[in-house]
């Protein structure tokens, strides 16, 4: 987080981190295919990084998921995104926390 504080693109970080969450989460088969030993490790940077440059995501980004995919952490970026989320929120002074009300709540 210290070198993206430093440049001013933690916040666009986050919300690249949390779009690629989101295409892993919804594009049917991406999370399989991240994870499948078939294809090649080269395939998988190639595909990823001509659609990240494509969407113009952070170089950063695009090198922490091809080395993931070097040492086959791939199935690990849903838990780095968690993480970094967890980060920023503690950055921002949010706290998690959890309501529990004997009466329902107004708005």
């Amino acid at each position: 987080v210290v070198s993206t504080q430093s440049t001013g693109s933690a916040d666009a970080i986050e919300g690249q981190l949390n779009s690629l969450q989101g295409a892993i989460d919804s594009v049917g088969g991406l999370k399989e295919y991240l994870s499948l030993p078939v294809c090649s490790k080269e395939e998988k940077k190639s595909s990823l990084g001509d659609a990240f440059e494509e969407a113009g995501i952070d170089p950063l980004i695009n090198n922490m998921v091809s080395t993931m995919i070097d040492n086959k952490r791939s199935n690990h970026i849903s838990g780095v995104v968690g993480a970094f989320n967890t980060i920023m929120a503690a950055q921002r002074g949010e706290v998690p926390c959890k309501v529990t009300s004997a009466q329902p709540l107004s708005d």
